[in-house]
């Protein structure tokens, strides 16, 4: 069976013809995926390895829970922080993630979006649930490459996307994108948040 690298993805076809690129887990990690639009594929093609798997799919989310959006409760967030409340974004809806996506095609023009992996293998993906949003709004002449995910904490997870992403449609320049800022700390220049909280 092939196990997808950096070098040696495997690319499969969504029903709505776009396609998910599957660049493999690293250091077991969860793998690293992006959705590009179908007549972009030959280009990466070109740039990583011929395409090695057409099986139907369907697109890597999950439905929402429902409840409050913002919980005050102790949690231990996927960089490992201690944190008192959480930004609960499994109970967004998709229209909530289409709004948002609309905001974010307001303001960038991109070819595709990568979704940063989830930190744990369970649950509901948010920031794939993001990236899909998004997908839907990119454009073949777009100026960027997309990197989202739901929530900026420590900016950690984004900065691998970026580089493990690289010699994909290296180029395109970076711009990453996520719903909510946390921190209340201005982000790297190329991360930009809908939202920003103060702490």
């Amino acid at each position: 069976m092939h196990r997808p690298t950096i070098d040696d993805p495997t690319y499969t076809e969504l029903p709505d013809g776009r396609v998910i690129v599957n660049y493999g887990p690293a250091s077991g990690a969860p793998p690293v995926v992006a959705v590009i639009p179908n007549t972009l594929v030959a280009n990466v093609v070109k740039a990583a390895a011929k395409v090695k798997s057409k099986e139907k799919c369907d697109p890597p989310t999950k439905e929402p829970k429902p409840g409050p959006l913002f919980v005050n409760a102790k949690f231990t967030s996927s960089a490992g922080l201690e944190l008192l409340w959480k930004i609960e974004c499994d109970a967004m809806e998709p229209g909530d993630w289409d709004c948002l996506a609309d905001r974010v095609a307001e303001r960038f023009t991109f070819q595709a979006v990568h979704a940063v992996p989830k930190g744990k293998p369970t649950g509901v993906d948010n920031g794939a649930r993001f990236a899909d949003a998004l997908a839907h709004r990119r454009t073949e002449d777009g100026d960027y490459y997309l990197i989202a995910d739901d929530v900026f904490s420590t900016g950690g997870s984004m900065d691998r996307a970026k580089e493990r992403t690289a010699r994909v449609m290296p180029h395109l320049p970076r711009i990453g994108v996520t719903a909510w800022n946390r921190t209340g700390q201005v982000p790297p220049q190329w991360i930009a948040s809908i939202f920003t909280f103060w702490g």
